[in-house]
């Protein structure tokens, strides 16, 4: 939301409403900015900006670039790993030297060297698995073990979760949604505190994001 203003134009251009992120979405290459006048959205790159305080400073309005639609953004995410593993979603980037090094869900944090790719509709990441031998045992065996670099907090043991998730509108409507639920194009389907009805039941569906919904309502 910081306001960016002009040297050579001498007014305020506009304010930044998201950070702008390279291809592998982990690195920040500059803000993407809503003109006040216009409204339209411009790309400003790190390049580009003279200095950054209370206020963002360019030196003239030749900096910003058009963008019909802007990409790469990371908050409300959901983020999941490779076996479905719901994380929560993201409510904070933590960022040094243009380089993210941390991300924050509602429920738990994440390194940047277990986040494996950033989708259009989510975060994936992985953890390393570890084979060890246990020498206790009579007749000796691998296992695995997973080590998860994050502190977790509320996340839901494994044996607790279903293998199969629940389909039907009947055990959604009437229970309230303890987080939001966020569709394609990071369109919000379901608010936080909100009981659900029917018709939000089907356009969840349509985004299918009933298996994220099964695991923030209220049971």
């Amino acid at each position: 939301s910081k306001k960016v203003i002009s040297l050579e134009e001498g007014v305020e251009f506009g304010y930044v409403i998201d950070i702008a992120y390279d291809e592998s979405g982990l690195n920040k290459i500059g803000y993407y900015v809503v003109e006040d006048e216009s409204e339209s959205e411009f790309l400003l790159l790190n390049e580009n900006i003279f200095s950054i305080e209370e206020y963002i400073v360019v030196e003239n309005f030749s900096y910003f670039q058009f963008v019909a639609e802007k990409t790469g953004g990371l908050i409300s995410k959901a983020v999941f790993d490779e076996f479905g593993v719901f994380y929560g979603n993201v409510e904070k980037v933590l960022i040094e030297r243009n380089r993210i090094t941390k991300i924050e869900t509602d429920r738990c944090e994440i390194c940047r060297k277990n986040i494996m790719a950033v989708k259009k509709g989510f975060v994936l990441v992985g953890f390393k698995r570890k084979k060890h031998v246990d020498r206790k045992k009579e007749n000796v065996f691998k296992t695995e073990n997973v080590e998860r670099n994050v502190s977790i907090q509320n996340l839901k043991s494994y044996a607790n979760i279903p293998q199969k998730v629940n389909l039907s509108a009947s055990y959604y409507v009437g229970k309230t949604s303890k987080s939001d639920v966020f569709g394609y194009n990071n369109e919000r389907v379901v608010v936080k505190g909100e009981k659900i009805t029917k018709t939000i039941f089907e356009n969840v569906k349509k985004h299918n994001k009933l298996n994220e919904l099964f695991f923030v309502i209220d049971n």
